[in-house]
């Protein structure tokens, strides 16, 4: 976020898999998170594809997300799920991958944002690399302008002290979520080398657990210059950081400033957002009824970087210079009291001379373009130039918002699957309602998030137990929507996990289902094994429980062996074995699977690939 033109980051080619390697397991951190963008992640995981809502199910994003569950931890904060436009059996593959963090209190946010992809090397998998991610940026298709730092590393032989404080944040998020980050991950943590991608720089991580481990506000941190990029202010931070150098150059929103008291600002260095490059998201948003989000109403700085619609400010950087030393914060903690001494935060600090990165002086002129200022990211504060909010709109408050998503978030939710008459289910879900306010019961719709929109359910005091019916096997899912309204007014959305027990054969009928087809599977069978041909199988968005002709699904034994599909597979075998192994266990996972009573494959195609499968496992 320096140069608009210049310094611009594609992150599907950002986390793209070098030539030699395969993507192997990633870990995020968002505060809020868009299912819709997690639905095409994969492909940027796997193939380094930009994220894109082609609304197509193509070989490709089904080769990846399909090995999702094995491949990936997604943290957020529980109750900042975003509800999806549409629902679509693929999320199915996420369930088990996201891991949602409830704050002990309703003003403290969980809001680190950072990624760590693991990558081995495929001929030689002892060979490992990672790539580092810390940012501004959430998981959701947001068009703000953020930053970002990326750096690589190798897993050497030798423990590197300096990398414990990532360790110990992966160590909280096991805790607080209650699941196992992977053992070979954490090992490999302390042996992670950066230097080849520092090039003489130094590294330091520091994770911000309510307040600690702050790097800016210590005692004995003071700078001679200090730049703040912040899309947030508060009047306690400003003063605070106004104490920590003796020049001080704060970069927001006029909106942010002119919340200060005017006299406070007089002769500080504080500049604005160009307002040639902001959308009015409230009005986008009065426009747009249908499309009300967590944006709406609310005056919060957590609660407004939510799916936010436009291009605004939503960086978070902080560039101290003593002398000839630079250093730059690069992560999530907005220049507010709630950033600095309850939430859960992240910040990578990088530092090195004024020749090794671009000091506060420097970066601030490349910021304002100081020979053209109109036409910098930033131009100096004019409040008299100042577009406010209508005055006369009464909002609802920010803490009567955060109570109700937070009391909806720690609710115990049980759910329990009765098969019925007609051989669908009927989901029974039970709530605690104990620890919710008398005054919102009426206030609280929620649905399962594959209902119909209109088949919602009133959350009420003396009502314990909740009856949804007619799931088919591929609509059960373990998410909830949730639904806030004040004054027949939706106010808020959003989506939450329940505890619920499901089939384990759902996948398996779920990925029958979409490639059940003599046609489809051959199409699929070829692509995993040369990727060559990216093919659509069907709508990502459809009702996929729709009754479809089966004649097709079953695939003939005369036709199912073709000689370039035979080729393929012996291909595989010299040149690409895993892709060989993905067809070994699409085949396994198909093996005995039945449409009209009748097997998808048949047993001439499996025994062809059992005899590739006998080789490998020989050879192993």
């Amino acid at each position: 976020m320096l140069d608009p033109q210049k310094d611009r980051i594609n992150f599907g080619e950002s986390i793209r898999p070098e030539p030699d390697y395969n993507f192997d397991f990633v870990i995020a951190t968002t505060y809020s998170l868009d299912l819709e963008a997690l639905l095409f992640l994969p492909v940027s995981l796997f193939n380094g594809k930009d994220l894109i809502t082609d609304k197509n199910i193509t070989n490709e994003l089904l080769a990846t997300i399909t090995q999702i569950p094995k491949k990936a931890m997604i943290f957020c904060q529980k109750g900042k799920i975003k509800s999806p436009p549409y629902y679509s059996n693929l999320l199915a593959y996420w369930e088990k991958s996201i891991f949602e963090i409830t704050p002990d209190k309703y003003d403290e946010s969980f809001h680190p944002k950072i990624w760590l992809i693991r990558y081995v090397h495929k001929k030689n998998k002892n060979i490992k690399k990672y790539k580092f991610i810390c940012t501004s940026r959430n998981i959701t298709f947001s068009q703000d302008w953020d930053t970002a730092v990326m750096i690589n590393a190798e897993v050497g032989k030798k423990k590197i002290s300096s990398n414990k404080p990532l360790l110990d944040f992966l160590n909280y998020l096991q805790k607080k979520s209650g699941n196992q980050i992977p053992i070979f991950i954490k090992k490999e943590i302390l042996y992670l080398d950066f230097e080849n991608d520092l090039a003489g720089k130094t590294l330091e991580f520091f994770p911000i657990i309510k307040g600690n481990n702050h790097p800016l506000l210590t005692v004995e941190n003071q700078f001679d210059k200090l730049l703040v990029i912040s899309p947030f202010l508060d009047i306690t931070t400003f003063n605070n950081y106004l104490k920590k150098a003796r020049q001080v150059d704060f970069f927001s929103s006029s909106n942010e400033f002119s919340k200060l008291s005017q006299s406070i600002l007089v002769n500080k260095n504080i500049y604005q957002f160009n307002p040639n490059l902001e959308k009015n998201i409230r009005a986008h948003e009065t426009s747009n009824e249908q499309n009300i989000d967590d944006t709406s109403l609310i005056a919060d700085d957590d609660l407004q970087e939510i799916f936010e619609f436009g291009q605004n400010l939503h960086s978070k950087l902080y560039v101290s210079q003593n002398k000839t030393q630079v250093s730059w914060f690069v992560g999530s903690a907005n220049c507010t009291c709630a950033a600095h001494d309850r939430n859960i935060e992240f910040f990578t600090k990088i530092s090195g001379s004024k020749k090794q990165l671009t000091p506060a002086d420097t970066l601030k002129s490349i910021l304002l373009k100081a020979e053209k200022s109109s036409e910098g990211i930033f131009i100096p504060y004019d409040p008299n130039n100042l577009e406010l909010d209508d005055g006369d709109k009464e909002y609802i408050s920010e803490q009567q918002i955060r109570k109700i998503n937070h009391e909806l978030s720690s609710l115990k939710i049980n759910g329990k699957l009765v098969i019925n008459a007609e051989n669908t289910y009927d989901i029974f879900i039970t709530i605690n309602t104990e620890i919710l306010q008398e005054s919102l019961m009426s206030n609280v719709k929620f649905r399962l998030l594959s209902c119909n929109k209109n088949d919602v359910r009133i959350i009420n005091k003396n009502q314990v137990s909740y009856e949804f019916k007619g799931f088919h096997l591929k609509e059960l899912t373990p998410f909830l929507v949730f639904e806030i309204y004040i004054d027949s007014q939706l106010i808020q959305s959003f989506v939450r996990t329940f505890d619920i027990e499901l089939p384990e054969e759902r996948l398996k009928k779920l990925l029958s289902f979409l490639i059940g087809n003599k046609e489809r599977l051959m199409k699929y069978l070829a692509y995993l094994l040369s990727k060559e041909e990216i093919l659509n199988l069907g709508r990502i968005d459809m009702d996929m429980t729709n009754k479809q002709s089966n004649q097709s699904h079953i695939v003939n034994s005369r036709d199912s062996i073709t000689i370039p599909l035979y080729e393929k597979l012996l291909y595989a075998l010299s040149r690409d074995r895993d892709s060989l192994q993905q067809v070994i266990t699409l085949m396994d996972t198909m093996r005995d699977e039945y449409i009209e009573e009748q097997t998808i494959i048949e047993q001439d195609l499996l025994a062809l690939l059992d005899t590739f499968k006998k080789v490998l496992n020989d050879e192993n």
